[in-house]
């Protein structure tokens, strides 16, 4: 189980990775379009063969940005795990009620509240 602190951390990497990624699919795009523009221009000029350089490297770059913003979202959000769902891993694995969800939130309240007090009710302080 993860501390609070470390899945914060993980979180703030996570979110630096993506904006890295998408800096750099930007700055790729960025030279694809500076290519386009580039072979727009060339266009102009009937020699295919310079034609056919610019729109080859343009279509590299503008690839290249397209599979880096592909990246930058294959992998989903941290999630941080809410107090109540901490709680719940750290109430352990009794038979008494293990709160799943079956019951209305105040009857599952109440359960969880009665195996922590069964639970706790023998230790010493």
């Amino acid at each position: 189980m993860r501390t609070l602190v470390s899945q914060i951390r993980h979180k703030a990497r996570w979110h630096a990775r993506q904006t890295v990624m998408l800096s750099v699919g930007v700055v790729l795009m960025a030279i694809g379009g500076g290519f386009v523009v580039a072979a727009a221009w060339i266009g102009l000029v009937p020699l295919l063969g310079v034609l056919g350089t610019a729109l080859v490297l343009a279509a590299v770059f503008v690839g290249a940005g397209l599979i880096v913003l592909a990246l930058r979202s294959a992998r989903p959000e941290p999630r941080i795990a809410g107090v109540d769902e901490r709680l719940r891993r750290m109430s352990g694995g009794d038979d008494l009620f293990r709160p799943g969800g079956e019951f209305p939130p105040v009857m599952e309240a109440f359960l969880f509240g009665v195996t922590v007090y069964l639970k706790n009710r023998n230790r010493k302080r």
